[in-house]
């Protein structure tokens, strides 16, 4: 029998299996799609968890429940009453600032005086402040030495020594005995440096310092040496410059016919007179006087006002004279004394001081000076 019509049994020992290698892959496949799927799933929940934590740190399971079903959340304002100690209250602070101020002595200088309204200001020098204070009849006002006063006493510029309450009265003022006052005049000021001095002292003054002339505010800018300054201090520090008196001028008229002539201010030295013929003065009453050898002594008495001039005419001082005999044997001889001509037989009176006497006739002169210093003067002229 032909072989090719026999049928092939199956192979029993592969009946109803897989080929090794298929099994083999299909089962890797299996495995992995599973854990990755665990992954997804382990992250998902890991985020949700998050941010339902961070939502549930904020917000109420209400508003969780409201999220869910689709509707708004509202915001409710919550009041934080944590209690933050690191906080300053800057009223607080203030408040207890001027307690401490209150009932004890503060050391300060007098800004501005009101008797009007029965108040002064006065600025604290160590505190650095300035405080408007009432007062009235029960406040106490004393010296520096402890001796009761009138307020009339007090002035803008005085360093003192007060108490005052928490209703800003005024309890009490006292004139610094630590305090000195000095009046002088040639008072100089460095107003870039903020400086004032007065003979050998110098002090500084400051934004706070009371410049004053008649009850006015004073600019330091208009103090001369020739103001009377008086100057209110506490150590090195001046807290109240006072101007006492102001400065006029004076002008001189007519002096340039007075020959050698010289001036002084208040029986002080003599001194020339000055090119544009004016000098200042302090306000009040001066004497001058003036002198030279071709005149009697000449004195004079003026007012000088703060801030205007004054004019001290010389026309009318008392030239000295004296009488001059000129001998000459030049006869029909002309003379002339200053350039004048004058009679050689009379006798002639002439101001104290030199002369030229001149001595012509028909074209021929001679010249000679002479001084006139006393009442009567001869002298000789001939060609």
């Amino acid at each position: 029998m032909n072989s090719e019509g026999k049928t092939k049994k199956p192979n029993n020992h592969n009946h109803g299996k897989k080929p090794k290698e298929d099994v083999e892959r299909r089962s890797s496949g299996g495995c992995v799609f599973p854990v990755f799927l665990l992954l997804i799933c382990v992250f998902i929940f890991v985020a949700s968890f998050t941010i339902l934590t961070g939502f549930m740190s904020e917000h109420s399971f209400d508003d969780l429940l409201s999220m869910i079903k689709g509707e708004g959340i509202v915001e409710e304002e919550i009041e934080d009453t944590t209690e933050d100690t690191d906080y300053i209250d800057s009223s607080s602070l203030l408040s207890q600032a001027e307690n401490q101020l209150y009932n004890t002595e503060r050391q300060g200088v007098i800004s501005q005086i009101s008797l009007g309204s029965n108040t002064m200001t006065v600025y604290d020098t160590e505190n650095k402040s300035s405080v408007l204070l009432n007062f009235n009849n029960s406040t106490e006002f004393t010296d520096e030495n402890g001796t009761k006063i009138s307020i009339t006493k007090i002035d803008e510029g005085d360093p003192i020594i007060f108490v005052y309450d928490e209703n800003k009265k005024l309890l009490s003022l006292k004139l610094n005995p630590d305090a000195e006052e000095i009046t002088s005049l040639a008072v100089t000021v460095n107003t870039s440096r903020k400086l004032i001095t007065s003979g050998n002292d110098v002090f500084k003054y400051n934004d706070h310092t009371v410049f004053r002339y008649n009850d006015s505010v004073l600019n330091p800018k208009d103090i001369t040496e020739y103001d009377v300054i008086t100057i209110k201090a506490v150590g090195y520090d001046a807290w109240g410059i006072i101007m006492e008196k102001s400065h006029g001028t004076l002008k001189f008229t007519n002096y340039e016919n007075i020959p050698d002539a010289t001036f002084s201010v208040d029986e002080g030295g003599f001194n020339k007179f000055p090119e544009d013929s004016v000098i200042y003065l302090t306000e009040g009453v001066h004497t001058i006087t003036v002198q030279s050898p071709g005149i009697s002594d000449y004195t004079s008495k003026l007012v000088i006002k703060a801030g205007a001039e004054e004019e001290l005419n010389l026309a009318s001082v008392q030239f000295l004279r004296g009488s001059l005999i000129v001998d000459t044997s030049a006869t029909g001889a002309a003379l002339y004394v200053d350039g004048v001509q004058r009679s050689i037989r009379n006798p002639m009176f002439l101001n104290y001081g030199s002369h030229k006497l001149t001595l012509s006739k028909q074209g021929q002169s001679v010249t000679k000076y002479i001084t006139i210093d006393k009442e009567q003067t001869e002298t000789t002229i001939n060609f």
